[in-house]
């Protein structure tokens, strides 16, 4: 088991130290072990150690305001191409709606096997099934 640290806080600070992991994604416990370990090398540090530390804190700021602008206009172009594909095969189902339904779950399942592949998540490690079709015939 770990050793842990105990601190007290009030709910205003824990409540602003929550939002500021969250906004940087990150656990509280690891976005405080950060904070912490920041606090220790500036209260060892010499005078010139602490403006580099502060610029350090201002630069990881602005890389994660940036990541987290970055997966916001992520996700909104992946709602947007989710919604292309189920329109485009809406029309391509002259409106048979079971049939267009169908062909979306496909492209939905297919892009689902597409992302695990490319991250090397494929489930029994079988590189093969990401180019079967669901009832496991080859594409």
């Amino acid at each position: 088991m770990r050793p842990k640290v105990l601190v007290y806080v009030t709910a205003d600070e824990l409540a602003e130290m929550r939002r500021e992991a969250k906004r940087q994604h990150l656990s509280l416990s690891r976005y405080t072990k950060r904070r912490l370990m920041l606090a220790s090398d500036a209260d060892g540090a010499s005078g010139e150690s602490a403006p580099e530390n502060r610029v350090i804190e201002v630069v990881m700021k602005a890389v994660s305001d940036r990541e987290a602008r970055l997966a916001d206009n992520l996700r909104t172009v992946m709602v947007m191409i989710d919604n292309l594909a189920l329109s485009t095969f809406t029309h391509a189902a002259d409106g048979d709606q079971v049939e267009a339904e169908k062909r979306y779950r496909g492209w939905q399942r297919e892009v689902e096997s597409t992302l695990r592949e490319v991250r090397g998540e494929l489930g029994n490690g079988d590189v093969n099934d990401a180019h079967r079709n669901g009832n496991g015939d080859r594409a």
